[in-house]
């Protein structure tokens, strides 16, 4: 009799340690995985993804099972071990009034230890090694077990409905992810090496862009190359041979109405060919046109679907400016050097000192002022310019005028464009002047 209890008291801790390892695997699994591997043929897998859907009740089924587990469980063991363990306690000199409740206590202790290790740690660290897997393998009865409790959950749920309305309470849905627990996600990423600096930057860079205006994007008219249909012809010939740009835009005259797009290499092929400047006109393509307020989402829109890669920012008729394809790419992954750009890499001040483009490579960088990008051996090098470096050192969009120092050098942001560095300034640090009361002495 006493190998019978045993035997069941054991049993039900083996299955409260199913009932925990099924509620964790089937909360982590990856529903792209179990889809995966239900498309494969897995029954488990697909019951395991009904389960996940519903988790509600799927959940609250788990806990009843627990919940009456262990009270099935302890009222048992006290009952049928304590008394015996009790007794045999008397029989080895244990004081009578002592045995039955010594006997009860170890029980517990004993059978409590179990449950732990066997009933909860031990299954739940087999649910997180492969979750899929175990979800998979045990759907099929927690299904069954879901549908057993069915109608106790429905009696629970409205039990806990009514006494929240008692109280006027109203049940609150499921809140959403918001920007900042993703941020906070994306941090510890980051901190955990998951991601690397230059992959976060990146990432914030998505979340900020949903926010923006075309206004804020856009190249103002004023710097960007613009065509007029009412200058000569060797006047419109040469704007489009000087130009570094695959496409213009095209105004009828300096305050006249915006006609549409001209592809660059198209125009300059077809006057070759012997088109009149007068027949460029038909050569003109209609752009996307957007006002200034229009968010950037939009506009990524109109120009996956436009003929040209380029939308026109309108102020009511005039053109305020435009946007590219990269207008949108640079608040993301940073500031592209223009090919035809002249501007050189590092300047030298005359009060001191070397300006230093962003863009400029980390190994010409650090041949240049003499020094050591990866001063720690065998560290991995997660970007490739200047700006890249200043990130991973600081590990994170820095402020303007912060610095540091590096091999004798004094590296401070001096102009940021957004989030990403687009001037650095670099200085001699100062030697420091010796001590004349502790300076040692030179003698003869």
């Amino acid at each position: 009799m006493l190998a019978l209890s045993i035997t069941v008291v054991l049993c039900l801790i083996v299955v409260n340690g199913a009932l925990a390892m099924s509620e964790l695997a089937v909360v982590s699994a990856r529903s792209s995985r179990l889809r995966a591997m239900a498309e494969d043929g897995s029954r488990g897998a697909q019951a395991a993804l009904e389960l996940a859907a519903d988790s509600g009740r799927f959940l609250s089924s788990v806990q009843i099972g627990i919940t009456m587990v262990g009270v099935v469980s302890g009222a048992f063991s006290g009952a049928t071990l304590g008394r015996p363990l009790g007794a045999a306690l008397a029989g080895l000199g244990v004081p009578a009034d002592w045995a039955p409740t010594l006997g009860t206590t170890l029980v517990v202790a004993v059978i409590t230890y179990l449950s732990l290790i066997i009933g909860e740690l031990v299954p739940k660290q087999i649910a997180l090694r492969d979750p899929e897997a175990v979800a998979a393998r045990i759907a099929i009865p927690m299904r069954w077990v879901a549908r057993i409790a069915a109608p106790l959950v429905w009696l629970l749920d409205a039990s806990q409905d009514a006494v929240l309305r008692a109280l006027g309470l109203n049940q609150q849905g499921e809140e959403g992810v918001t920007d900042e627990e993703i941020r906070m996600t994306i941090a510890e990423a980051e901190r955990s090496g998951v991601l690397k600096t230059a992959e976060r930057v990146m990432i914030a860079g998505v979340m900020g862009i949903a926010d923006r205006r075309a206004a804020d994007l856009m190249t103002p008219s004023g710097q960007i190359d613009v065509l007029y249909l009412d200058q000569s012809p060797e006047q419109m010939m040469e704007r489009l041979r000087g130009t570094e740009h695959g496409r213009l835009p095209v105004l009828e005259t300096e305050d006249g109405p915006v006609l549409g797009i001209l592809p660059v290499r198209t125009a300059l092929t077809a006057h070759d060919a012997g088109t009149s400047a007068e027949e460029l006109r038909a050569l003109i393509r209609e752009a996307p046109r957007v006002a200034p307020e229009t968010g950037v989402l939009a506009v990524i829109g109109d120009l996956q679907t436009a003929p040209v890669h380029m939308v026109l920012v309108m102020d009511g008729e005039r053109l305020a400016g435009a946007i590219t394809g990269m207008d949108v790419l640079e608040p993301i992954a940073g500031t592209f050097r223009d090919e035809g750009s002249d501007a050189p890499a590092v300047i030298e001040r005359d009060m001191g000192g070397h300006l230093v483009a962003g863009w400029m490579p980390a190994e010409q960088f650090a041949k240049s002022f003499r020094i050591e990008l990866d001063p720690e051996e065998g560290s991995a090098r997660d970007f490739e310019t200047v700006a890249g470096w200043v990130l991973h050192r600081l590990g994170g969009i820095p402020q303007e005028g912060q610095s540091f120092e590096a091999d004798g050098r004094i590296i401070e942001v001096a102009d940021m464009d957004g989030m990403h560095i687009d001037k650095l300034l670099v200085t001699r640090t100062q030697p420091r002047k010796p001590d004349r009361r502790t300076a040692p002495s030179r003698r003869g």
